[in-house]
């Protein structure tokens, strides 16, 4: 694959392979979730964020992972929980 996003590696500092490796996992393992949910003026700071919210609805999901500030504000949507990666990875351990 010849996708290689260069804001990635420099943002991660990870190599085209694990990018590869990364978007293999997602061509193979990714849900698509078609979106239906109207969420309009759930984010007025920043709309274009709206998406994350409806595709977690229409999905089912519990939990949002993020670092973007305005999904983070938020907390918790609809029941569904907006945390941190490293928040994330906490709650998954306890729950070991």
């Amino acid at each position: 694959m010849s996708f290689k996003p260069p804001r990635i590696k420099e943002k991660y500092f990870i190599t085209d392979g694990d990018i590869e490796q990364l978007i293999t996992l997602l061509e193979k393992e990714a849900l698509i979730v078609p979106v239906h949910t109207d969420v309009k003026n759930a984010i007025p700071d920043d709309p274009s964020d709206e998406i994350f919210l409806a595709c977690a609805v229409d999905a089912a999901a519990d939990f949002i992972v993020s670092g973007d500030r305005h999904l983070l504000e938020l907390s918790e949507y609809k029941d569904i929980s907006i945390v941190t990666v490293h928040e994330f990875e906490e709650k998954l351990a306890r729950s070991l």
